[in-house]
């Protein structure tokens, strides 16, 4: 799937502008969309949709979202819950200090929806959908706010 640099054709997941970037593979990207500030663009190249298309490791999982304000003791208490539930599935979170809101509301938008979505082999428990890359539990950083706990965690279907 690699390839020496060269221009492809890639789409914003939000705002669907097709632009062209040089890159040597035809994975999604995260490069700034100059219409809507958007940062994940999908590679639209025949052989990418093809490599998506007939990917044999596919998952179907549930994307779930969260958002707990951990000073008001109810919502401490149903994170605290949610914490143990996920670590019982063993799985490890992957937080971050993510300024980028748009990704996070193109996100959100996806809430309790079933996803395709594929495992590549290049890095454990993450995932690879149209336009998205998913782990099985991120939770946003906000360095202004660090009581709120913020993420989304995968279900199977």
């Amino acid at each position: 799937m690699f390839d020496q640099i060269s221009k492809k054709k890639y789409l914003c997941t939000l705002c669907k502008k097709e632009v062209q970037k040089e890159t040597n593979h035809y994975n999604e990207i995260y490069s700034q969309c100059k219409k809507c500030k958007n940062d994940i663009l999908i590679c639209i190249e025949d052989i990418a949709i093809d490599n998506r298309n007939n990917c044999e490791d596919i998952a179907f999982k549930r994307i779930i979202f969260y958002n707990y304000d951990t000073r008001i003791d109810e919502e401490l208490k149903e994170y605290n819950k949610l914490l143990e539930y996920l670590k019982e599935k063993k799985y490890n979170i992957f937080s971050v200090f993510d300024q980028n809101s748009l990704r996070w509301e193109y996100f959100k938008e996806l809430d309790n929806t079933l996803l395709k979505i594929f495992k590549p082999n290049t890095f454990k428990e993450q995932y690879i959908g149209e336009g998205y890359r998913l782990h099985n539990w991120y939770e946003r950083i906000l360095p202004s706010r660090l009581t709120l706990k913020i993420g989304y965690y995968l279900e199977d279907k």
